[in-house]
């Protein structure tokens, strides 16, 4: 692969975006592939970046950065969130888009992939200084969107409503009743189970996993999470509901350890209101905390789901997790393990489902809303739900098979990987 590693020498400044399709690179080595058609697969094939001049409450003018990364439309209409934070960079962009196209493709579904977002931190803005920033943004990225070309979503920092306002301004810019965005309300066109969809889809697949490979279910397993937002808390409400004890949660003021079961409405109240996770020993006076994160990673438990962030567990605290023995890893987090963790876990035959399989859900529920707008119709809550599991069931059944032909059972990211390349190439 001379001619891709050479090409890649160009984004020695982008460790992320090199990290990403390295990892990619490291599964399908002994695939036998062009370089000509692997640079084009790595390669996305529209960046655009743009200033965002916005006003705050105070009348001073502000500029962030804006992107939107177009990776592939090979399969269909370029698909992927948008993120406003101030850790946003183009770099967090390009890996995130490269990923989403792998992921898309492994849905089955006709999807491209891609990924946008600013700088803009709309963590202690105003709901007019954060409706004035969407608007100036919608002026930029209206022109490049569009339900047969990009349909973009919600992502960090960018909820239903926000995604609503954006669907709104982008009518308003074009002038057009076009629908291109998911993730929005339900009372302006959005989907009955798009804000759990990822966590939901993380545990249908968790649980296919468990039947597949261990002939038994997710039913009474000890399970802990890492993060306490949008995936997490989904992940850990559906897990309990499928009858799992979630005994570990953590988010960025510390872990709670609980192992009588953690109070999930307990913990989605004390993040409703912004309060450190010390707080909740206040109700729960058996339980332990620890103000370290990572403090998670040494709880003893079957499953363990990161739903963070990407490269939350390195090569340290993928040795704690082992020494545990737990059944299987499954990341809700877009590359939550690094790649030496992953490695790792592989060489100790820990079963360990990747992200661009197992969160695949969230973008399973956005086409779902895609369809549900182009046909005006809306489905229930529990025909969607139907479909959820019907697409996270064949994801798994893709990877696994394809895994066990080729005789390495742990390595599912490498058939994710391969099968996703493959699909990429038909």
């Amino acid at each position: 692969m001379k001619k891709v590693y050479k090409y890649l020498e160009e984004f020695k400044n982008e460790p992320h975006y090199l990290a990403s399709v390295n990892a990619f690179l490291s599964g399908i080595k002994e695939e036998n592939i062009s370089e000509d058609k692997l640079l084009v697969l790595i390669t996305p094939n529209h960046i655009i970046e743009f200033d965002v001049e916005w006003t705050d409450d105070l009348g001073k003018k502000h500029t962030e950065k804006g992107w939107r990364v177009q990776h592939s439309n090979k399969l269909g209409v370029y698909k992927g969130g948008i993120r406003f934070s101030n850790t946003v960079t183009l770099d967090i962009l390009k890996a995130l888009a490269f990923e989403q196209t792998l992921k898309n493709s492994l849905t089955g579904l006709p999807l491209g992939g891609a990924k946008g977002g600013s700088t803009f931190d709309p963590t202690h803005k105003s709901e007019n200084e954060i409706k004035r920033f969407i608007k100036a943004f919608m002026e930029k990225l209206s022109p490049i969107l569009g339900s047969n070309v990009d349909v973009p979503a919600g992502d960090l920092g960018v909820g239903q409503k926000e995604v609503t306002l954006m669907q709104k301004e982008y009518e308003r810019v074009l002038n057009t009743k076009d629908i291109t965005f998911t993730s929005k309300l339900i009372n302006y066109g959005g989907s009955y189970l798009r804000s759990e969809a990822t966590g939901y889809g993380l545990c249908y697949m968790v649980n296919e996993a468990l039947k597949s490979r261990f002939g038994t279910t997710i039913k009474d397993k000890t399970l802990i999470v890492s993060g306490s937002g949008n995936v997490g808390l989904h992940a850990a409400f559906k897990a309990r509901e499928l009858g799992a004890k979630v005994i570990g949660v953590s988010d960025i003021s510390g872990t709670i350890y609980d192992d009588q079961g953690i109070d999930l409405t307990f913990i989605k109240a004390l993040k409703a209101n912004r309060e450190s996770f010390a707080n909740y020993l206040v109700k729960h006076k058996h339980a332990k905390y620890s103000p370290y994160p990572k403090a998670l990673w040494e709880i003893k438990a079957d499953i363990v789901l990161p739903c963070a962030t990407q490269d939350e567990i390195n090569t340290e605290d993928i040795a704690k997790i082992v020494s545990n023995k737990p059944l299987l890893i499954a990341e809700g987090s877009n590359l939550g393990l690094t790649l030496k963790a992953v490695e790792y876990l592989v060489k100790k035959e820990i079963l360990f489902i990747p992200g661009k399989a197992a969160n695949s859900g969230g973008v399973a529920v956005s086409y779902f809303e895609m369809l549900q707008n182009k046909e005006g119709v809306s489905w229930s809550e529990s025909e969607v739900d139907t479909r959820l599991k019907d697409v996270m069931k064949n994801v798994f059944r893709r990877i696994n098979e394809y895994a066990l032909k080729h005789n390495y059972p742990y390595d599912l990211k490498r058939a994710a990987d391969i099968v996703a390349l493959l699909t990429l190439l038909k």
